[in-house]
């Protein structure tokens, strides 16, 4: 379909304002895409941030003195367990499917309990919390490479947080207060436009991967069809000379290695020069497709292969099969072709289609004797012929004598 095609696909790869989602089922490919993409980073950040947060306690004795015993109490009573919980979790299978919430869950927990520790802290080195704060956001939304929706809720309640606590509870004057709530601003929009720009780089490059897997899976479409195009013949759609030519020399090794029989029928369409003459050569070609579906349901095992030998005459060729077998075979090819029922006013021994089959069998001597083998079943091809058509020759004494040699 055309909307499949890579020049289509990347017109309609995006909606909505700032290319930052794909459209239809594209986006929900590529949320499972970055999903399988950052597991194991963000799992590695979700560990980093609760070493930071445990050993960062070590700060707290260094910072404040006095207070840290309830800004222990804050940091590991109530917060670490939340926190030990999300990392717990991201170490199993469900973890996939909630590495956002994840994320957003122990980024927000951080930046409220540096917060609060900033409001327990009433001396002046309260501000290096808040800086803290102003840490997590910024780092939490960069170097997790967090979406930007993602981001966008944890710096709402992250900032939301700061001015209910800041409002009842602020540790500095209204000056300082509305300076940092001035950077706190500022912080989440560079953060916000980083995280943005992060992602749509990520979606960039998830569409070019695409754009290139479909441009490959059409390149290799294409040359399938070449492919098909060059070993088939354009008319009956059975294997052309060329195949045939590649096939007899692979089958008559194997032949040649195993030591069992390789049979080869010459089939030609009686009097056909006649039936184009009589009912037209659009005709011939619908009578040659009809023989060539019945021919083609000989091709019973893996090595037998049919091919347009030219003009009006088939080769088929049947590894391992019996002088016997091949006999019946013959006889039932000449017999399909004539159920077909096709009139022929033109020929001279029926009023219908009818073949002439050549048969040859052979156990393969040595490696470059398969072209005597070709032209054995192409003269008893001609001996059906000068017997009367519509039958199966082979010199069966002959070929008899040379299965009991070669067995």
């Amino acid at each position: 379909m055309a909307q499949d095609s890579p020049e289509e696909q990347s017109a309609i790869a995006y909606e909505g304002y700032g290319k930052i989602k794909f459209a239809g089922v594209l986006e929900t490919n590529f949320q499972a895409h970055y999903r399988r993409r950052y597991l194991k980073h963000i799992r590695r950040v979700l560990i980093l941030g609760l070493v930071i947060f445990v050993f960062a306690g070590g700060l707290d004795l260094i910072i404040v003195q006095e207070d840290v015993y309830e800004l222990w109490q804050l940091r590991y009573l109530y917060f670490l367990p939340f926190i030990f919980s999300i990392v717990m979790f991201s170490f199993s299978r469900q973890f996939i499917n909630y590495q956002q919430l994840c994320l957003m869950a122990i980024i927000i927990l951080s930046g409220i309990c540096l917060l609060l520790m900033s409001v327990i802290t009433t001396r002046v080195e309260s501000h290096i919390y808040y800086t803290g704060v102003l840490l997590t956001i910024m780092a939490g939304l960069t170097a997790t490479r967090m979406q930007i929706k993602s981001g966008m809720v944890v710096t709402a309640v992250l900032g939301l947080t700061t001015l209910v606590v800041y409002s009842g509870f602020s540790p500095v004057s209204g000056r300082l207060l509305i300076a940092d709530l001035f950077l706190l601003l500022t912080v989440c929009v560079i953060s916000l436009l980083s995280n943005y720009n992060l992602e749509r780089a990520s979606r960039k490059n998830y569409l070019r991967r695409r754009l290139l897997y479909r441009r490959q899976e059409v390149l290799e479409e294409s040359n399938k069809y070449l492919r098909a195009i060059a070993s088939s013949d354009s008319l009956t759609g059975v294997a052309n000379r060329r195949i045939f030519d590649d096939v007899i020399v692979d089958e008559w090794k194997r032949a040649l290695r195993g030591q069992y029989p390789i049979t080869l029928f010459m089939i030609d369409v009686d009097y056909f020069k006649n039936y184009n003459d009589a009912y037209g050569h659009q005709a011939g070609d619908e009578c040659l497709k009809a023989i060539a579906k019945v021919l083609s349901g000989f091709c019973r095992r893996p090595g037998d292969q049919l091919a347009r030998y030219g003009g009006e005459e088939f080769a088929l060729v049947l590894p391992q099969m019996v002088l016997d077998d091949a006999y019946l075979l013959g006889d039932e090819i000449c017999q399909k072709i004539r159920l077909l029922d096709i009139s022929h006013s033109g020929s001279q021994i029926a009023d219908l289609i009818t073949v002439s089959v050549g048969m040859a069998t052979q156990v393969p001597e040595e490696e470059g004797a398969y072209d005597n083998f070709i032209r054995q079943a192409d003269k008893n091809l001609y001996q059906a012929k000068n017997q009367g058509r519509d039958c199966t020759y082979c010199d069966r004494a002959s070929t008899e004598a040379k299965l009991v040699q070669n067995s």
